[in-house]
């Protein structure tokens, strides 16, 4: 069983992905459009910035990503 010492503490990533390799959906009305996905990157940066504890650059595949989070957290890389 896990004692207090073991409770682990929450960290926020940042999954951050070049702004031109996002793209909007039917299902996110504000993101239709390039231009709504770079003005929203804007406003947000900044508190991404400020609130996240790890940033993750995200520009390749998935299972690269989760495997840079994996690594970042010491857990075993798939």
């Amino acid at each position: 069983s896990r004692g207090l010492g073991d409770v682990y503490k929450r960290q926020v990533f940042w999954i951050d992905r070049e702004v031109d390799r996002l793209f909007g959906t039917a299902s996110r009305p504000l993101s239709q459009s390039k231009d709504d996905i770079q003005k929203l990157y804007a406003e947000r940066k900044p508190l991404y910035e400020r609130y996240c504890d790890r940033r993750i650059e995200n520009n390749g595949s998935l299972e690269e990503a989760v495997s840079a989070i994996l690594q970042e957290t010491g857990e075993a890389v798939l």
